[in-house]
């Protein structure tokens, strides 16, 4: 518990939201921990170093599934180099998640927080230029399967699991090398990475869609 905080700016916030949903405080507090940043800001840094020029010049659109309060929605336009960003959505099944992160996230233009399961969003209809899915390890192959086969052709998807082993993580990864061997079939390239925190990894990669 050494490594959770607030970020100042969003202290007054998480007040407000602590105040109206009182069972969520502790897991708040967990979305905002040093843990959960570094592993945020490791995705931001290598998909910075993937994406070329290009993306610099061009408005995108991007969106996050499985995204908890959306905190990094705030780190993507704060530290991604590509700043014409037309909209972030983010998905999740949790609603309470949406009304949270819209509490916290209030000043944020073209961000939009959706309830639902990606298992009923049909993908090849979403214009987004990046997907980033940062909660493989809470989904099922079936369901990375299906948003990756319907996602369309040229994207920039993200994939990011872990072997922490908790009672909700029901899909977690040895390796970087078993996400890859997994889902690397719809890829025309990808790169692969891993992050060590000192009880566990989080495996991530990040390709372009056939």
């Amino acid at each position: 518990m050494a490594d959770i905080k607030i970020n100042t700016v969003f202290t007054d916030r998480a007040k407000r939201v602590i105040k109206k949903y009182p069972n969520r405080a502790i897991d708040l507090l967990h979305c905002f921990s040093s843990s959960q940043e570094q592993s945020k800001m490791w995705l931001v840094r290598c998909l910075n170093a993937y994406l070329d020029d290009s993306f610099t010049k061009k408005y995108i659109d991007i969106a996050i599934l499985g995204s908890w309060y959306g905190y990094l929605n705030y780190l993507i336009r704060k530290h991604l180099k590509c700043k014409l960003i037309t909209e972030i959505r983010c998905y999740d099944v949790d609603d309470t998640a949406k009304k949270v992160g819209r509490i916290i996230f209030e000043d944020i233009k073209n961000l939009r927080f959706m309830t639902r399961d990606i298992n009923d969003v049909d993908f090849s209809q979403q214009r987004f230029n990046i997907i980033i899915n940062t909660s493989c390890e809470h989904m099922t192959d079936d369901t990375i399967h299906q948003w990756l086969e319907y996602t369309r052709k040229k994207t920039v998807c993200v994939l990011q699991s872990t072997n922490k082993q908790l009672r909700d993580h029901i899909n977690t990864v040895n390796s970087k090398d078993e996400l890859c061997k997994k889902f690397s079939k719809y890829f025309n390239n990808f790169e692969s990475y891993e992050y060590d925190f000192d009880n566990h990894s989080r495996f991530m990669m990040i390709g372009d869609k056939k």
